[in-house]
């Protein structure tokens, strides 16, 4: 309810499992924990998407890619994400618009 039906979720660290996008009945942009993608490279993979607005991100903390804080911020930013996660519960984290 929090996403519109074109938003782009954009999970980190759930491999490529359709569960979350299936339930959300959204598009997602799934980073898996072993890929090599270079995050400080978003806006080229974005670009990729046809201009779909990120309507939300979920980071799993558990992820390696969650151990770039500041790329993290920088991709937040760039989607107008808001600061602070409405869920911060030890395991994840998920920012909206």
């Amino acid at each position: 309810r929090a996403t519109g039906p074109e938003d782009l979720l954009v999970i980190i660290g759930h491999d490529w499992s359709s569960a979350i996008p299936y339930y959300a009945g959204r598009r997602a942009l799934m980073i898996p924990d072993w890929t090599s993608v270079a995050l400080e490279r978003w806006p080229e993979y974005l670009q990729a998407s046809q201009g779909c607005r990120i309507g939300a991100l979920l980071v799993s903390k558990s992820s390696p890619h969650a151990s770039q804080p500041e790329t993290i911020r920088k991709l937040r930013v760039h989607a107008g994400l808001a600061a602070t996660p409405v869920l911060l519960d030890g395991q994840h984290e998920v920012y909206l618009r």
